[in-house]
């Protein structure tokens, strides 16, 4: 690793003593970034690689970022046009960080003929797996199922991510989309061991992936939990269409819920 990376990660420690020096650039916490959204750039134009951080939830972008200060570069705010189903414009947030000849060492581990995959050697952790949750995952709530997002990978790479969780007694499931896409899904008791594998959730605005409601047979009847999930899904800006598929309620009812018209559990 590059002295200057040490450099940034020790002024990070000389400002907050409490920090400790695992936080100022965590390998494990780098690898999750890159089974996530995270992805490793080079250009015709540079010789050495970047890595690059692209989400809406701002929180995701930060927490990456505090995780990995000693790479350098600061995330800003951006606004996405509308483009194809997109009717209106979309907040983003990126972070682009410097170029480097350790990322350029781990852009050759990381890809093969331009396209990521997961390295032999890669050992997936408790932090590797919050950073690909909080970047690739989601939750079902109502289903009690957690579903890691695969879609780039090929073959391959998912044995080795499906043989590490295994390994932790987390047995997945392929599950593929209407695209072909392969995602791999924790079901039953996996779920409650996988959250409290990977810890609390620590950031605020994704709070929902942690929220597991026990799923009701009645299609009208609706928790005062699953209530307030729809309401914060609602004001974090998902169509009613996006809350319905995320609780797996009808949309009329998740219109009555948010509303407060429809009857309590």
């Amino acid at each position: 690793m590059p002295e200057w990376i040490h450099n940034r990660a020790e002024h990070l420690l000389a400002k907050n003593p409490s920090m400790s020096k695992s936080t100022a650039f965590a390998v494990d916490a780098f690898e999750g970034e890159l089974l996530g959204d995270g992805c490793l750039c080079i250009g015709r134009r540079y010789t050495n690689a970047c890595f690059r951080l692209q989400a809406k939830a701002e929180g995701q972008v930060l927490f990456a970022y505090d995780a990995l200060y000693g790479l350098g570069g600061r995330p800003i705010s951006f606004v996405r046009r509308s483009s194809g189903y997109r009717v209106t414009p979309t907040k983003m947030w990126q972070w682009v960080s410097r170029r480097s000849e350790f990322l350029t060492d781990q852009y050759r581990r990381w890809y093969l003929n331009g396209k990521k995959i997961v390295p032999a050697d890669f050992n997936l952790t408790a932090l590797s797996a919050l950073h690909w949750y909080i970047g690739d995952g989601s939750l079902h709530p109502t289903q009690a199922q957690v579903v890691l997002c695969t879609d780039n990978f090929d073959d391959v790479s998912v044995r080795r991510l499906e043989t590490q969780l295994s390994c932790r007694e987390l047995l997945p499931k392929r599950r593929r989309t209407n695209k072909g896409h392969v995602r791999l899904a924790l079901t039953g008791s996996c779920v409650d061991k996988f959250l409290s594998w990977i810890g609390p959730c620590p950031v605020p605005e994704l709070s929902h992936k942690w929220l597991v409601i026990e799923r009701k047979y009645s299609t009208k009847r609706v928790s005062d939990q699953e209530k307030t999930l729809m309401r914060y899904l609602r004001e974090a800006g998902y169509s009613y269409q996006e809350v319905s598929a995320r609780t797996s309620r009808n949309i009329s009812t998740v219109h009555e819920a948010v509303n407060g018209r429809v009857r309590h559990a």
